[in-house]
């Protein structure tokens, strides 16, 4: 399905701007929970999956104080190729662990 949108240059807070001719306004749900509700009903075993993960904090304490742990132990190499090395290492596992 392809939609074509034009631009309206106006102002985007006022409710009485001329709305696009080529796009699909509702005005009735919020898209996302009705898509949400029509997946719980068509696969129930969706709702194992949402919830509270209790280990998240201890990772998420975990993470932070193996940084700062690092950025003391390496404070007098900044600059050095080893320092660069070693924090883009650590930095890109640790912002990319998914928390």
């Amino acid at each position: 399905m392809t939609v074509k949108v034009t631009r309206v240059v106006e102002n985007p807070f006022d409710d009485n701007r001329k709305k696009l001719k080529d796009f699909l306004w509702k005005d009735d749900v919020e898209p996302h929970a009705e898509r949400r509700r029509q997946i719980m009903k068509a696969h129930p075993e969706v709702n194992k999956l949402m919830g509270v993960e209790p280990l998240s904090k201890y990772l998420a304490i975990g993470l932070v104080v193996t940084q700062f742990s690092v950025a003391v132990a390496l404070r007098h190499q900044v600059g050095s190729l080893m320092w660069y090395d070693f924090i883009s290492i650590l930095s890109r596992e640790v912002n990319d662990n998914g928390i």
